[in-house]
Formats: C-alpha cells, structure tokens, sequence
C-alpha cells in the first residue's frame, strides 16, 4: 500500500495493487506488464502518427494520450481510497458557544429604562 499524505490535513489518498487475493509478486508483474503493454501501444501509435501529421502536432498528442492512459490505468489499477479520520484534528473552525439564558443587550437596556 502507498499512503500520499494532503497537505494541512490529516487526509491521505491510499494505492492497493489489483487482486488482493493474489501473491504480491504476482500482482507487481502483472500492474508492470499491463503498463509495459500501454507504453509500447502508445509508442507504436506515435511513431505511425509522426508520418501523418507534423512533428509538434504528433508530440502533442502523445502527450495528450499519455496523461489520459495514465489517469485511467492508476483509477483501475491502483484502487485510489480518500482516507480521512473521524474527527479532523486541522480543522481551524470551532462552533461558538451557545448564548441561551443570556439576555442580549437590549434587553438590558429596556430592562434599565423601565
């Protein structure tokens, strides 16, 4: 498990590998092939693209590419958990305390005029 603790909170985002019930071993090889498998298909695309359309224009679609095959691939493969306790113990907002029983100011004011 890889724990990525936020910032000014008591929050963390926590990573599990795929099939829990597997070997850790297993698991590793198979999250590393799976991103193997991505790179090459997306290197293969590249270079089929580069002969189609200009080289920035090709660069930037792999860059596209690439930042979407990595934000699907970490969603499914590393099962993203938002973890937060209870109670946040950062939290700066308190409530202020109840004033029942207390009369208010003019209260006291029309109590001193009578």
């Amino acid at each position: 498990m890889l724990s990525i603790p936020v910032p000014f909170t008591s929050s963390s985002f926590d990573f599990y590998l795929p099939f829990p019930g597997w070997p850790g071993w297993v698991r590793v090889l198979l999250v590393l092939a799976t991103a193997a498998v991505l790179v090459v298909l997306l290197g293969w695309l590249y270079r089929r693209e580069v002969r189609l359309v200009p080289k920035r224009v090709a660069l930037l679609l792999m860059t596209l590419r690439l930042a979407a095959v990595l934000a699907i691939f970490l969603t499914t493969a590393a099962d993203p958990t938002f973890v937060m306790p209870a109670r946040n113990p950062a939290s700066g907002w308190r409530r202020p305390p109840d004033r029942i029983g207390r009369p208010g100011r003019r209260r006291m004011l029309r109590r001193c005029r009578r």
